[in-house]
């Protein structure tokens, strides 16, 4: 009799990858192994799991449970030999072992070198040379893991009260985790060919999502066509080209529908169809309609957005632009950068009033004064949209604008120390931008006075980040920094493999950790954070503007992230030769 609809999660993790790094050095996409983990709801209390003659069988309160044929099943006349309880003897020991992440130990089981250990707070397992954890609804039906069993396969089977997880280990390259994320994030995040969020009617249940608006839907966009186009450049795959170009159609729209040429939307929707909400320290942004009536748009546009647009078009335009789009491009272009110019530097909304994060004026004596913490980042923006302007349509005016800015105004000097280092108002959101603005300033800009400047800023700015082990800032500095220039590859790559392939945005709380040491200072959000970042499958899944310090972190698993922050920077990684196939 079948007892229950298995709900399965599949989460990809690495163990450790088998890979040797020396110095500017790239490396081969070699298969590494990962963990896949599913997760079985059992309707009475599972008391503990065992495995015999190649089977694998659970006891509960009202009998026992076979599991064949991927289901768990009654087994009447089965036997389920609980293991005895772990000794006080054992569990001393392993407490006094080096990283173990909460020590509150109820059961472990060994096999060859690897130790999995069972607590009130979640699972770990020891390869002999580090520690990984299985925290939350992300992995367990219940915290206290209450039995472990390692069948002879290899295969280790999780019991807690309310149900049982299996986990496998098997072999994957980046290449085959590139697939999945492409196919997760066409089937559920393009939405009028943006890409968007998607929400979850159920928790972790796929198949109850619909795509969703965001905040920065252009961004998002921006950087899933920068993918694509990497793709694109290294595969020549047709698809990779027509996943970008109709993508860019998209990006490209939301300057079309404000009908104030150079402005563009934050997302668009139909005018019946549900939205985001807005703080009501920013009202009406939704107040606003197409000249034909047929799309609702949102503004106050934020800096966030333009950088988006002039970074997605500078990649399309440089590796998958024909003659024709490269005209449509320049045409687009030219339109945001003369908005911008004839708006004094700044970002008018439909009001014709400053937006909220649209300044980009560190001439005028009040902004000069009282705005210096955006001087920096939002100097380094406009710079980078100024030079790509002039870069894609070739016009003086905007290298003009961009030397009057540069050297007359100070903003190159002014990008120097762009990164805010002060704990408690550190923007991951900002380092993004950041790093996606240095990508085309650097990557245009030839004179040596002025790349001394935005060296300098990059520097800087990746010391700081480099704990992180960001495989997008990693490769961005690689690509625009002198041949040779060192950056964390092993770091990057590691990031890269120990994403989950469940992009649900689950709980995750590590407070209670034994293996981490805490910041005396709190987060941007008051929230607490860890001296070192956690793991990223150790924490709930975020886009490279989240914050990887951060140890207890919800989503209650009612959305998905689309795969778009994977796929850009292991598409570029191969473009620059950092991964190779």
């Amino acid at each position: 009799m079948r007892l229950m609809n298995s709900v399965m999660v599949c989460i990809i993790v690495i163990s450790f990858a088998q890979v040797s790094f020396s110095k500017n050095s790239s490396v081969k996409d070699l298969p590494f192994p990962q963990k896949v983990v599913f997760k079985y709801p059992i309707s009475s209390k599972v008391i503990c799991v065992s495995a015999s003659g190649g089977r694998v069988f659970a006891k509960t309160e009202t009998g026992i449970l076979a599991f064949e044929n991927g289901e768990w099943r009654e087994a009447p006349g089965e036997k389920a030999e609980c293991k005895p309880g772990i000794s006080a003897e054992e569990k001393s020991k392993i407490q006094k072992m080096n990283g173990l992440p909460y020590k509150d130990i109820l059961c472990t089981a060994r096999s060859g070198n690897i130790l999995w250990v069972g607590t009130t707070m979640g699972a770990a397992r020891f390869d002999g040379k580090e520690w990984h954890y299985l925290e939350g609804p992300e992995y367990l039906l219940d915290e206290r893991v209450e039995s472990i069993e390692i069948a002879d396969d290899g295969t280790t089977w999780l019991a807690t009260p309310r149900g049982i997880t299996r986990v496998e280990y098997r072999m994957m390259t980046l290449a085959e985790k590139a697939e999945h994320f492409e196919k997760a994030t066409r089937e559920r995040h393009i939405r009028y060919n943006l890409v968007s969020d998607s929400h979850l009617e159920k928790p972790g249940d796929l198949s109850s999502n619909h795509t969703f608006t965001s905040d920065n839907d252009g961004l998002w966009t921006a950087m899933y066509i920068a993918g694509e186009c990497y793709r694109y450049a290294v595969t020549r795959d047709p698809e990779a080209k027509m996943f970008a170009r109709k993508s860019l159609e998209a990006l490209m729209f939301l300057e079309t529908v404000t009908g104030i040429p150079g402005l563009m939307a934050r997302s668009i929707a139909k005018p019946d169809e549900p939205h985001d909400s807005v703080l009501k320290s920013h009202p009406g942004q939704w107040d606003n309609f197409s000249a034909d009536g047929k799309w609702r748009w949102k503004g106050d546009t934020s800096s966030d957005e333009v950088v988006g647009h002039y970074y997605g078009y500078s990649v399309y335009f440089d590796l998958c632009a024909d003659e024709r789009e490269k005209e449509e491009i320049r045409e687009k272009v030219r339109r945001i950068t003369d908005y911008i110019i004839a708006g004094n530097y700044f970002l008018l909304d439909a009001d014709g009033k400053p937006t909220t994060y649209g300044i980009w004026n560190f001439f005028d004596p009040w902004y000069r004064r009282f705005m210096f913490w955006n001087r920096g980042l939002n100097s380094l923006e406009i710079l980078s949209h100024l030079k790509t302007a002039y870069h894609i349509t070739g016009d003086e005016k905007y290298q003009r604008a961009y030397l009057d800015l540069a050297l007359k105004y100070d903003y190159a000097r002014f990008t120097v120390n762009q990164k805010i280092s002060i704990p408690g108002f550190i923007n991951h959101s900002d380092d993004e931008l950041a790093f996606l603005s240095y990508y085309p300033l650097l990557k245009y800009e030839k004179d040596k006075e002025l790349l001394k400047f935005y060296q300098q800023s990059i520097i800087r700015s990746w010391e700081i980040e480099r704990p992180e082990k960001n495989p997008l800032f990693n490769f961005i500095y690689g690509a625009v920094m002198p041949k040779g220039t060192d950056f964390d590859l092993e770091g990057a790559i590691w990031t890269l493999q120990r994403i989950s392939l469940d992009l649900v945005r689950w709980d995750h709380w590590n407070s209670h950790r034994e293996d981490i040491k805490l910041k005396k200072t709190r987060g941007r959000f008051m929230e607490k954070e860890s001296v070192i970042p956690l793991p990223p499958d150790e924490r709930t899944v975020m886009k490279w503007n989240g914050n990887p310090y951060a140890l207890d972190t919800r989503g209650e698993g009612l959305s998905e992230e689309a795969g778009t922050f994977w796929l850009l920077p292991y598409w570029m990684g191969r473009y620059y030769g950092f991964i190779k196939e």
